[in-house]
């Protein structure tokens, strides 16, 4: 519950930052016709948690954050009217160098088309993906940032790396940046950096010796 709790606080400071920044990219006379969420994020959970096949949006089996990766590519195309080829799996991890990707497919994007407009507000936008990314995190373990259900040196690892990006001033994508602001503030200061990377690895020590 005390995730849940801040998993919506989180998505509440994002769905408002969103909204400043579609107003902001809104032409003015189309302002009034801005459309707002129908559902709250606790009834999207509870769609979310009873239906989730319905959000694999990469048809991978699996609903995770690269589903709403999918939407926000996809919200992207509707946006500039173009379609793009891949979608990044992990802007943290690569293969020889190489950024790990895949086919974004059309078959993809007409289930988004279909079942990705989460909030009901008749878009897909990426307060649709912030709903899914809420929904998704809600159950997690904070400092389980890669998600696989455990809290280790992985996920230390990966926060240090987030933390040496910021630190240069190397921007994150959206889902990253979300993913560490839900489970990467252990100690509750409002930002990720070493110290939670070192509060993690002394909780995966005491762990491990239990």
């Amino acid at each position: 519950m005390k995730l849940l709790k801040r998993t919506i606080s989180i998505l509440s400071a994002t769905l408002l930052s969103v909204a400043i920044s579609s107003a902001m990219a809104t032409p003015f006379n189309s302002l009034a016709v801005v459309p707002q969420p129908q559902k709250t994020v606790e009834e999207f959970i509870v769609i979310y948690r009873n239906s989730e096949d319905e959000f694999d949006f990469n048809l991978d089996g699996v609903v995770d954050t690269i589903d709403a990766k999918c939407v926000l590519t996809r919200c992207s195309e509707l946006v500039v009217g173009k379609n793009t080829s891949v979608v990044v799996v992990d802007e943290f991890e690569s293969e020889n160098g190489e950024r790990l990707t895949f086919e974004f497919t059309d078959k993809m994007r007409e289930k988004i088309d279909e079942f990705g407009d989460v909030d009901g507000d008749s878009l897909v936008s990426a307060i649709d993906a912030a709903y899914l990314l809420t929904a998704y995190y809600s159950d997690k373990e904070i400092g389980d940032v890669n998600t696989d259900g455990k809290l280790d040196a992985r996920d230390a690892s990966k926060m240090l790396t987030f933390y040496s990006a910021n630190s240069v001033n190397i921007e994150s994508d959206y889902v990253t940046e979300k993913n560490m602001e839900y489970l990467g503030d252990l100690n509750g200061d409002g930002k990720v950096d070493s110290a939670d990377a070192s509060f993690a690895l002394v909780e995966y020590s005491k762990r491990a010796t239990e």
